[in-house]
């Protein structure tokens, strides 16, 4: 497993250079920013953009031919499956963790780095819970309108709902008694989809037919 994961973190730096490139600007406006609210909208949205990258390296593995060529290798299917979901999971927390460390620099609470915590790792997994099993049954050339009808999804309903909304002010999280307890909640709920997906990609990935 940590030879594919060194594989899939050196095409990650090499090929996605770009859109890291745009993560760390994203970040870098967040930091300057400390004096103003919350961007929620911004953090979706690097959530959202950091979620694309384990399914593009997969999209890139199949048209360079390494899923052929890696059945070759003393690996077994279920670790081929998985390696995009544990790099999903590595890209997930440490950006969450990078992110959610503004709200504390900016002293907002731990509300606040909590729902940024939550807003970044969900967006960022759901990309790969949502996708991936499509990807490894049917191949990325045919399930490439489910990749970005995936992403669609995940960034519209985020930039609608989050679009100019202040959670910590606005929103009355009620019977959850605060936002570290929905944050809490909704990180449950993602990971619950996340491993149903890890389980269901496995299945499709040693069904798959070369």
């Amino acid at each position: 497993m940590r030879g594919l994961l060194r594989k899939d973190f050196y095409l990650l730096f090499k090929t996605y250079k770009f859109m890291l490139i745009i993560v760390a600007a994203y970040f870098a406006v967040a930091l300057a920013s400390l004096d103003a609210s919350p961007n929620y909208m911004l953090y979706f949205a690097t959530g959202s953009l950091i979620g694309i990258l384990p399914t593009g390296i997969y999209m890139g593995d199949e048209g360079s031919r390494w899923t052929e060529y890696s059945l070759t290798l003393p690996y077994s299917r279920a670790a081929l499956a998985s390696s995009k979901y544990v790099m999903t999971l590595i890209n997930g927390a440490v950006f969450a963790a990078a992110f959610a460390s503004i709200e504390l620099l900016r002293r907002s609470g731990a509300g606040s780095a909590a729902l940024v915590f939550s807003l970044v790792f969900t967006a960022a997994i759901m990309q790969t819970a949502l996708s991936m099993p499509f990807l490894y049954a049917f191949g990325a050339a045919n399930a490439r309108v489910v990749y970005i009808a995936v992403y669609l999804l995940i960034f519209g309903v985020g930039m609608s709902f989050f679009m100019g909304t202040n959670l910590l002010e606005n929103y009355n999280f009620g019977a959850l008694s605060s936002p570290v307890t929905a944050s809490l909640l909704v990180l449950a709920a993602a990971f619950a989809v996340f491993m149903l997906s890890w389980v269901i990609g496995i299945i499709c990935y040693k069904r798959r037919s070369f």
